[in-house]
């Protein structure tokens, strides 16, 4: 329950900076933008300097064809991901990671971006004219957003404001910047699913 509400309240701060719809809670949790990341701390997933693992995130010694540091992710040795739909004036779907250190996540605008409105189908990650931001925080410090690549919408429906299972998104050839301000910092993700069951 406390990793739900420091998700939520830090969720909020992180969706304003980074130009998310108002006064949503969404975003990662656990970043503090203080950057540079450092992409030979271990490619077995050790992060912070801590000594600790996290599962399903690998980090290898390789550059992305963006030119971005690569980072495989695999959710099936993740904790059951977080899925929900919130209604109201903008309304969103919100699938993400419940990992301690590792995030990743995705929000879903039917209303904000006039490019989805809640249709399955391959669209880019673009918080603005799709309404579809997606999140990335592997050390628990670094926080970045997609601003590349393409998310498959293959099954995502509500029914009176409930999410209906299973829930899935594929996300191929991302690219995720840093949200600080100055940082060059950039992530790489080939491909990975978040499915919700």
């Amino acid at each position: 329950m406390n990793t739900l509400r420091v998700t939520l309240l830090v969720s909020l701060s992180l969706s304003l900076l980074a130009g998310c719809p108002q006064g949503q809670n969404g975003g990662p949790f656990g970043g503090n933008n203080s950057g540079p990341f450092d992409a030979g701390h271990g490619g077995n997933g050790e992060v912070g300097g801590a000594g600790t693992e996290q599962p399903g995130l690998t980090i290898p010694d390789l550059e992305g064809p963006d030119g971005c540091t690569v980072v495989d992710l695999d959710p099936s040795a993740w904790n059951p991901l977080y899925a929900a739909y919130e209604g109201g004036a903008d309304p969103f779907f919100h699938l993400h990671s419940t990992e301690d250190t590792l995030f990743f996540g995705a929000e879903m605008y039917t209303d904000y971006g006039a490019g989805w409105t809640g249709e399955t189908g391959t669209f880019a990650p673009d918080c603005g004219a799709n309404g579809i931001c997606v999140y990335l925080v592997p050390d628990g410090l670094t926080v970045t957003r997609a601003v590349a690549g393409s998310v498959d919408v293959v099954s995502l429906t509500e029914v009176d404001g409930t999410l209906q299972r299973p829930a899935e998104l594929v996300f191929r050839d991302m690219t995720f910047e840093a949200t600080d301000a100055g940082s060059d910092t950039c992530f790489h993700v080939e491909e990975m699913t978040l499915r919700a069951q």
